[in-house]
Formats: C-alpha cells, sequence, structure tokens
C-alpha cells in the first residue's frame, strides 16, 4: 500500500532551547523540515549577520562624517550625507526586521499560512497564556514577537540537521 503525505509528515520529535532565562520544550514534526525551509534558515542566518555588518559600516561612515564636519573641515555638507547614512541605517534595520516574517511563520505554524497551505514545524510547544499551553497555529504565532520566532526556528532547523557522527559509513572504495 503506497504511503499517504499525512503520514510521511506525521513523525514527530522534541527538542528545547533557551530564551529569556527559561526552558522552552517543542514538539515539532522534523518530515516537515523540507528544503526550501533550510535553504531559508540558511538564508535568514547568512543576510542577518551581513545585513548587521552593513548597518554597522553605514552607521561609521557617518560618524566619520560628522568628525569631520566638527573639525571644519566640510560643514553642511558633511552633516546633510551622515543624516543621509543614517537614515540608510535605520531603513535597514526595519527591512532587517521585516524580511522574511511570513515565510517564518508559514514555516513554524501548525496550520502552516492558515489558508490551506502546508503544515509548520510545530505540534505542541509548553509556552503559556495563563495555564494553558498557547495553539501553534498562524493566529497565535503572529501574535508572538520575531526574536522569540526566530530562535525557535533555528533551533529546529539545527535539530534538522545530519549528525556527521551518526552518518551511515560507505562500503564504497
Amino acid at each position: 500500500m503506497p504511503i499517504t503525505l499525512e503520514k510521511l509528515l506525521s513523525p514527530t520529535a522534541e527538542t528545547s532551547f533557551e530564551f529569556l532565562g527559561e526552558t522552552v520544550h517543542v514538539t515539532f514534526a522534523p518530515m516537515r523540515y523540507t528544503g526550501e525551509m533550510q535553504d531559508f534558515a540558511q538564508r535568514l542566518s547568512d543576510e542577518q549577520s551581513v545585513e548587521r555588518d552593513a548597518i554597522a559600516d553605514l552607521r561609521e561612515q557617518a560618524d566619520e562624517l560628522i568628525k569631520q564636519a566638527a573639525k571644519g573641515n566640510t560643514g553642511d555638507l558633511d552633516r546633510a550625507r551622515a543624516a543621509e547614512l543614517r537614515a540608510n541605517a535605520e531603513n535597514r534595520e526595519v527591512q532587517l526586521g521585516l524580511r522574511d516574517r511570513k515565510a517564518l511563520r508559514d514555516s513554524l505554524a501548525s496550520n502552516g499560512d492558515g489558508n490551506g497551505g502546508p503544515p509548520g514545524l510545530l505540534v505542541a510547544w509548553d509556552v503559556m497564556e495563563g495555564r494553558k499551553p498557547l495553539p501553534t497555529d498562524r493566529k497565535t504565532i503572529d501574535r508572538l514577537p520575531d526574536l522569540f520566532l526566530q530562535i525557535l526556528f533555528l533551533n529546529l532547523a539545527r535539530e534538522n540537521q545530519p549528525d556527521p557522527q551518526k552518518a551511515p559509513t560507505s562500503d564504497e572504495p
């Protein structure tokens, strides 16, 4: 009998991670971790690092221009350019914060995008509201802070990386 997609995506695993000094326990469906999600995790990590460096560089350039203007070497032109660089840095920070929000939430939410898309990685967790665990659906995911969701996703992505210590050995020369 052929395997159904539902059965293929149903096995679960458990993991935990630290956030704000608390341990968060998560049940997730590792077989739902697709190549698209893997690419997203790598891109999220790489882009954040590169973008943070670029933002820091813009701020350093702005600071240098302000120093030059303060010495009386250039004046208003450098101040205007410094303001432009700082505005660019702030805009890039906002964009960094917004980037891939939908994909992140779709990848995590137990009901995917909430509109019939494929289910995300989450099955259950011990994130509580009062004494009740929060659902892992898209509506709930949308209420949570981006930083928490990014850390959660990156932890689940790490859980889905192959362990070289457990890799099967090859009999080929």
